[in-house]
C-alpha cells in the first residue's frame, strides 16, 4: 500500500482497490460489486489510533487530524495503518495493514 509523508507533515495513504465480483487487485475502471465505493482507514502511532470512513482513496491524514487523534504529528517510522473496503452487506472487509 503506497503511503507518503508530505513535506507539510500530512500522510497520504493509498491502495489499489479490489473488485468483489470475480476479479483480482487491479487498478482502473472495473466494477466493485457494491452500491458505492467506501473505505475504512485506521491510522495511529502504535499507542493511539483513529478510524475514518472515506468515499475514495487516496486519503490524506493532515497534521491537524494527527494532532487531534494522537496529541502530536505522527513521525515517519511511527505510522501504523490499515485499509478495508466497506460492503453494504457485511461492513468492513479484510484489512490490509502496514507501517511507515
Amino acid at each position: 500500500m503506497p503511503k507518503f509523508k508530505e513535506d507539510s507533515g500530512d500522510w497520504t495513504i493509498d491502495a489499489v482497490r479490489r473488485t468483489r465480483i470475480g476479479g483480482a487487485w487491479t487498478g482502473g475502471a472495473i466494477p466493485i460489486g457494491e452500491a458505492s465505493e467506501a473505505y475504512q482507514v485506521t491510522l495511529g502511532n502504535g499507542t493511539v489510533e483513529a478510524t475514518v470512513t472515506t468515499p475514495s482513496l487516496p486519503y490524506t491524514w493532515t497534521v491537524a487530524d494527527q494532532t487531534t487523534a494522537t496529541g502530536a504529528e505522527v513521525p515517519e517510522g511511527s505510522l501504523e495503518y490499515s485499509i478495508a473496503q466497506i460492503s453494504a452487506l457485511v461492513g468492513a472487509g479484510y484489512e490490509a495493514e502496514a507501517t511507515a
